[in-house]
Formats: structure tokens, sequence, C-alpha cells
């Protein structure tokens, strides 16, 4: 079946899939196609959700420079009346000003993103602001409140393959703290979702937090459980 048969939205979707996958070499070209098809039935939203993700795929292909003319072209294209667009545009401008390390800028986007997701009841993207305003808040204690409120989030709208990454994160958050107590609580909850949802990399690195954690308490008993079979595997 040719891709000109294929709605924009439908291409759009298969290729958040692949990108989900981590496949982002694929998935750029599969935004590709979703761009083009957009443009031919003049669908300026999903133009602008593809021309963001291809923006995207640049930044995780360590090809920012190329990237960047798509985010800019995006951006030209984004309108706010467009909740789609609009959020996923803020995501990715928030993504690449994080990268180019203007972090207030970021903040002040994710910011935005953060409210004008809960305003559009776009819950999956509301939670990925909260984990990015976890990730460029100035204080610990600023990105543990963010970081909970993600999970909290997370867990009323039942988004459950976000907890893994958004315990993770806060995990991460408290051991840099030398909470070791609270991290390991946080990094054996992130296990329970990676173990459910994420890939065999995923699971390793899961297993290895919480083992490092034990280790980092002067638990060697612990840690031993834990570490042994990850060098194993």
């Amino acid at each position: 079946m040719s891709s000109e048969s294929i709605s924009a939205d439908s291409l759009l979707q298969a290729a958040d899939a692949v990108f989900q996958a981590r496949d982002y070499q694929a998935a750029l070209e599969k935004y590709g196609l979703a761009l083009k098809q957009a443009k031919d039935e003049f669908n300026r939203s999903v133009e602008v959700e593809a021309l963001s993700q291809m923006a995207r795929m640049s930044l995780l292909l360590n090809t920012k420079d190329e990237g960047r003319g798509k985010l800019d072209e995006a951006g030209a294209r984004a309108s706010e009346s467009d909740p789609m667009g609009w959020s996923r545009y803020l995501g990715v401008r928030g993504r690449y000003e994080w990268k180019d390390d203007d972090i207030d800028a970021a903040r002040k986007t994710f910011n935005e993103l953060y409210d004008y997701c809960h305003a559009n009841a776009l819950w999956g993207r509301a939670i990925d602001a909260a984990n990015m305003l976890a990730i460029v808040s100035e204080s610990a204690e600023d990105q543990i409140e963010w970081g909970r409120r993600g999970i909290k989030a997370a867990e009323a709208a039942e988004e459950e393959r976000w907890l893994g990454p958004l315990w993770n994160n806060l995990a991460a958050t408290y051991y840099d703290l030398k909470r070791l107590d609270s991290a390991l609580d946080c990094y054996l909850k992130a296990r329970d979702y990676h173990w459910r949802f994420s890939d065999e990399q995923g699971k390793l690195y899961a297993d290895y937090h919480v083992g490092m954690t034990y280790r980092s308490m002067g638990d060697i008993v612990n840690a031993g459980k834990w570490l042994r079979p990850v060098l194993a595997w």
C-alpha cells in the first residue's frame, strides 16, 4: 500500500510507534512521509507535528543543526489554536533550548507546555512537560516537586508506561542528594514498571540501579544479590 493512500494522521501515528521503539532513523523517515502527506492534504496540524518530530529525531541522532531548520519551519506554521501541533512544537523547542544550555528559556517553555496541556486535557504531554521540568529545574527541591507532580499526573491518567522513567528520574535526584533510602524506594518502584513495559536494556539498568544504591548504602549482601545477576546478564 503506498503512503499516498494512507492519511497523514495514520502516517504520523505509525511514525510515533517507531519512535517509541527507539528506532530514530526509521522514525525520521516515517515522519518525512507524514509531512509529505500532510502537505498534500493541507493538514497544517500534522505538518507541524511531523516537522517538530523530525527536529527531535535529529537531536537524538546528533544532527542538531540539521534539525534546527525543521524546528524553525514548525514554529513558522504552528498556532496556539491547534493543541496537537502547538504542544508538540513546544516540547521539541524546549529540548533544543535545553541542549543549547539555555536552561532559563527551556524552563519557561516547559512551564508553558505544562499549563497549555493541562488547559487542553493533553495529559500525556503534560506528563512529559513535568518530567522535563524535573530535569531543568534549578533546585533539587523543585526537581523533586516536578518529579512527583509528573508521577501523580501519570497515575491519574493511567499512563503507566511513563512511571518507570518518572520514578527513575526522581530516584536519581534523591541519589545525588545522598538521600539513599528515598532513592532506593524510588528505584524499586521504577524497577516494577520497567519490568512491565521496558525492553531488555531498560530492565537491566533498572536492576543495576537497585544494586548500585544498596552498594552505596553499605549493604553489600543485598548489593551482591542484585549486581551479580546483572553482571552475568
